[in-house]
């Protein structure tokens, strides 16, 4: 189903319906407010549109995301895309159309479904308590736009340099990181075929467990790291 690029591509339009606030992402790539881009986001939206898992918080976003492209007066998009302002926002008022007319009638198993995936912890598929998957909105969305994030740093978007200096102490900072990986070996595990992906995993890993202060944290690391050596075999 995936490659290392439309996996990429598939992670960005995740970031749409999970983020609310883009602007930065939008005055730094210019291609996001392209018709080609557009197009290639209400494709990805199919299966989230047919089985009705958009959330209401999830349209709001894209809406959002919609509006700062609708308004957006980069030259270098005119410059860079086929189609004229107008069509674009014909094609923009159109996936908005599609957006409202959702009746968002099924998230709370799109949400069951992604916790599952991202925690491995049963109570999600076996609660009847909605409230309780409710309660999980929040963590859940910047769970999934956090994969972009790993994507990118994991890539040679980032110097070693940079990475090791930067983003390591992020990441080391927060167990978030292991919901992603849990994610990405359920969606796409050749993604640690990758070198470059690889090598960072391997660094952030090795960096989580020199520190022997936090035993739980430590446990949770090493369980996950036998997790990618059985199913990767690296």
């Amino acid at each position: 189903m995936f490659d290392d690029n439309s996996y990429y591509s598939f992670k960005v339009f995740e970031l749409l319906l999970t983020e609310p606030d883009l602007k930065d992402w939008i005055n730094n790539n210019p291609v996001m407010c392209t018709s080609d881009f557009l197009t290639s986001f209400i494709i990805s939206l199919g299966p989230f549109l047919k089985d009705h898992y958009l959330s209401p918080q999830m349209i709001n976003n894209a809406l959002n995301y919609l509006n700062l492209v609708r308004f957006n007066d980069d030259e270098v998009v005119e410059k860079i895309d086929d189609v004229s302002k107008n069509k674009r926002i014909e094609l923009i008022n159109s996936i908005i159309r599609i957006l409202n007319s959702q009746n968002c009638s099924n998230y709370l198993e799109f949400y069951r479904s992604e916790n599952y995936k991202r925690t491995s912890n049963r109570k999600f598929l076996t609660t009847f308590d909605n409230t309780i998957i409710l309660s999980t909105e929040k963590e859940l969305l910047e769970s999934i736009k956090y994969d972009i994030f790993v994507l990118i740093t994991h890539s040679n978007q980032i110097s070693d340099k940079k990475f090791k200096q930067d983003i390591l102490p992020i990441i080391l900072s927060d167990l978030k990181y292991f919901k992603t990986i849990n994610c990405i070996l359920d969606e796409y595990p050749n993604q640690f075929l990758n070198p470059i992906f690889k090598e960072r995993y391997n660094t952030v890993i090795n960096s989580f467990l020199k520190n022997k202060t936090n035993l739980l944290g430590h446990k949770i690391v090493s369980s996950y790291n036998r997790k990618v050596a059985n199913k990767i075999k690296i």
